[in-house]
């Protein structure tokens, strides 16, 4: 993922993406607490403090298999208001693929804004040549997930039945994919 280090910022119309750094991390953490994490993953969730989440975001912000960018609002100018992230996680040479995941402030819900950066972001890969698939997991009661996966043109690969735990019951798992022939 390092190939793509001089490729930022991108500039959309409303948003620009740019790498992030492990204080806006935190900053979201923070602005992001409210949501339930249990909705955001199917793995174990551990609380941790600040300091343990700055160790956290400097490792995957080193790993050379993961990319994290922020989502910022653009207002024209040099403003760097961070509003969200796009994460790529585990990155995968030999067969070209890439884990998407993505997290915007509740009070930025529903504009548009994880549509284009996750749109900007897909763009970039496949352009690069390194990335034929890109594929992201979502719990099958987070509609806003699916709906914006489906919407830019992700299918549906795979239902992991009963895979997430949500307030004492179990839900199926969608694990969505894009390839750059789509």
């Amino acid at each position: 993922m390092n190939s793509l280090d001089n490729k930022f910022p991108i500039i959309c119309k409303h948003i620009f993406l740019d790498k992030i750094t492990r204080e806006h991390l935190l900053y979201l953490k923070e602005k992001c607490e409210s949501r339930e994490q249990e909705i955001m993953t199917c793995r174990p969730i551990r609380k941790r403090s600040d300091e343990e989440s700055l160790e956290l975001y400097d490792k995957l912000l080193k790993n050379e298999n993961n990319l994290l960018l922020g989502i910022y609002k653009y207002d024209g100018n040099n403003s760097k208001e961070i509003i969200g992230r796009v994460s790529l996680y585990d990155y995968n040479a030999r067969n070209r693929s890439v884990e998407l995941g993505y997290i915007i402030e509740p009070k930025c819900e529903g504009r548009g804004y994880v549509k284009t950066a996750v749109e900007e972001t897909c763009r970039l890969l496949f352009e690069s040549g390194s990335v034929n698939k890109i594929y992201a997991q979502t719990a099958s009661f987070n509609m806003s997930s699916i709906n914006l996966l489906l919407r830019i043109g992700f299918s549906i690969d795979a239902r992991l039945r009963e895979h997430h735990e949500y307030h004492g019951k179990l839900y199926d798992d969608y694990i969505f994919s894009l390839l750059a022939s789509d």
